[in-house]
């Protein structure tokens, strides 16, 4: 094969595996569900009724800035996905003693599934996201985070 055919198929393989991995972001980024495999910590809500595994995106981990946090709340009796719960977070950094300027909306996604958007981080160091659960049960628990 000539020098510049050999060139002009690399691109091309380049440029789709390059397209492919674009499409896959946009995908992700834009999706009604949690991630999969990205951050997948497990925790017991207060009452020990609610298990509750939490993602975020754009990364594995919480950043500085805005962030999209994921819930996805089971029973831990049955371990059944739990919906129709009225879901209400806020973003506090302990060492500091305050809280995030904004409050973050969430909502139900179904089969167990809640998405909060524009989850503002705004400094490095420990945030905890202290999570209310209005409906039955009622409860709250409290995923942390360290953002550098």
């Amino acid at each position: 094969m000539p020098r510049d055919a050999a060139l002009v198929e690399l691109s091309v393989s380049l440029l789709s595996k390059a397209l492919l991995l674009a499409s896959t972001a946009l995908v992700l980024a834009c999706s009604s569900s949690p991630p999969d495999g990205i951050n997948q910590d497990e925790l017991t809500s207060e009452s020990g009724s609610l298990l509750v595994t939490v993602s975020s995106a754009p990364d594995a981990l919480p950043v500085r800035g805005e962030n999209q946090i994921f819930y996805l709340v089971k029973s831990s009796a049955t371990g059944a996905p739990v919906d129709g719960l009225a879901l209400s977070m806020t973003p506090i950094m302990p060492a500091h003693s305050h809280a995030s300027p904004d409050v973050p909306a969430g909502v139900g996604l179904g089969g167990g599934s809640y998405r909060f958007d524009d989850v503002l981080l705004s400094m490095p160091g420990l945030w905890e996201l202290r999570t209310t659960v209005a409906g039955s049960p009622e409860d709250h628990f409290t995923p942390r985070f360290e953002v550098e």
